[in-house]
């Protein structure tokens, strides 16, 4: 696929609004975290008029066991080297693969592959003809600008195209990733990491 088909993500396409930057789903993300724990203080004084210790400790070991069940759930998601998941409901399972853990999976590769590399990284994302494709490339742009770094999207593309991007061209991109669950059934989705030096593995890069 030549360059000039390729195209910088938009992130006005999922800003709250035009005022908000490329952060806009980070801080919107912040703005209703906010309201959710001041829907959870409200409940809380009308059940003990205040917000007794008794209640911010139960709130703090909610949250708590939540963090713990998502870190479960993104750990299920590692298959090997890539990540594996349900990402459409179409024939009855339950969807693990969202666009929220793309977003935090991708963010998280990002910094720390920019970690590792010193510099802020061109990332290019692909993505197979799944029915999931589309909104996962948004989620994994979405946490590429999250760390700080800006993504180029070429769309439709194969595995060995994805990784080529990171050898082949006149400025070859620094990291790739693909959106595909390979052979899996259509309800499935997922991501490969690849940068110049190879694929990922369960140690890294």
């Amino acid at each position: 696929m030549g360059a000039s088909k390729n195209r910088p993500f938009k992130p006005a396409a999922f800003a709250a609004a035009s005022t908000i930057s490329i952060h806009g789903g980070a801080f919107m993300g912040r703005v209703c975290a906010a309201r959710t724990r001041e829907r959870q203080s409200r409940l809380c004084a009308r059940q003990y008029v205040r917000i007794s210790p008794r209640c911010m400790a139960a709130e703090s070991g909610t949250a708590t066991g939540a963090k713990t069940a998502e870190a479960a759930v993104l750990a299920g998601l590692q298959n090997g080297s890539d990540i594996r998941g349900v990402a459409e409901p179409l024939y009855g399972g339950v969807v693990n693969l969202t666009s929220e853990r793309v977003r935090a999976i991708v963010a998280s590769f990002a910094r720390d592959a920019a970690m590792k590399a010193g510099k802020k990284l061109r990332i290019a994302i692909g993505r197979d003809s799944r029915i999931s494709g589309p909104a996962l490339e948004e989620a994994a742009a979405a946490g590429v600008f999250d760390a700080g770094m800006e993504p180029t999207l070429f769309g439709l593309a194969t595995t060995p195209a994805m990784f080529m991007a990171t050898v082949l061209g006149d400025v070859p991109f620094d990291a790739a990733l693909m959106l595909t669950a390979s052979h899996l059934p259509p309800d499935r989705n997922g991501i490969k990491f690849f940068t110049r030096e190879g694929s990922a593995n369960k140690g890294g890069y």
